[in-house]
């Protein structure tokens, strides 16, 4: 691979950071994260697990993300 091709693969990584809001994700999944603690979190079960899903499909955006910048980096 090229010293150009690596250039470019990291200028996409870049972008694909803005285009997917990966730390608006980030942020997002802290604070959906702290209501789960709450005592009376599964008091309402079916809006509990919903609540658990859209954790669940942002963190894989986001581990997404994380493996190509760790490929990046490697």
């Amino acid at each position: 691979v090229t010293s150009e091709k690596v250039k470019e693969l990291i200028d996409r990584l870049g972008a694909l950071r803005g285009i997917f809001d990966i730390d608006s994700k980030r942020t997002e999944i802290t604070n959906l994260e702290e209501k789960t603690i709450d005592p009376n979190f599964w008091d309402d079960a079916q809006k509990a697990e919903l609540l658990i899903r859209e954790i669940r499909s942002l963190k894989k955006w986001v581990e997404g993300y994380e493996v190509l910048r760790t490929k990046k980096e490697d």
